[in-house]
Parts: structure tokens; C-alpha cells; sequence
């Protein structure tokens, strides 16, 4: 069995908020090691991810809030997913 990923990981545990963006807050998880556990070199499968972000905000030049929808569409063969931590 690989070692969890997220044990050192700030996923899950408290933190500062942040005002700008701050690029610490993403974290890699590496997807070697699933596949690694059920004995494969690399992905058994081919295709994309899709991740859906249904409450994308910010203010705009103006100070205007603005709202959107994000798709986003990651090949699965990736070396790492990454989560916020937002």
C-alpha cells in the first residue's frame, strides 16, 4: 500500500484566510500511488476528468460582484489532482 497523500496535507485541517491569491493553497495529490496500489505502472483508463465549480465570485475592476459557472476538463493522466484549499 502507497502512503496516504494526505496526511501532510492542509486539506481538512484549519487555517488562515487569505485575501490574494496564494498558490500554498493548492495541494497535489499524486494519483500514482492509487494506481500503484492495485498493481499498475500507470492509469488503466484514458480520458479526461471534469470538475464543475458551480460558485465561481469575485469583484470586478469596479468593485461589482460578479458570479459565474466553471467546468473544468483535466486529462486522466495527469500525475496529480489538485485540491483547494479554499
Amino acid at each position: 500500500m502507497s502512503i496516504d497523500p494526505l496526511q501532510d496535507s492542509p486539506l481538512g485541517k484549519n487555517s488562515i484566510y487569505v485575501s490574494e491569491y496564494d498558490p500554498s493553497q493548492l495541494c497535489p495529490l499524486p494519483r500514482t500511488s492509487v494506481w500503484q496500489d492495485y498493481g499498475y505502472e500507470k492509469a488503466p483508463w484514458t480520458g479526461t476528468d471534469i470538475w464543475n465549480a458551480w460558485e465561481i465570485s469575485w469583484l470586478n475592476g469596479k468593485g461589482l460582484p460578479q458570479l459565474a459557472i466553471g467546468e473544468f476538463q483535466v486529462p486522466a493522466d495527469t500525475v496529480n489532482l489538485i485540491e483547494s484549499k479554499s
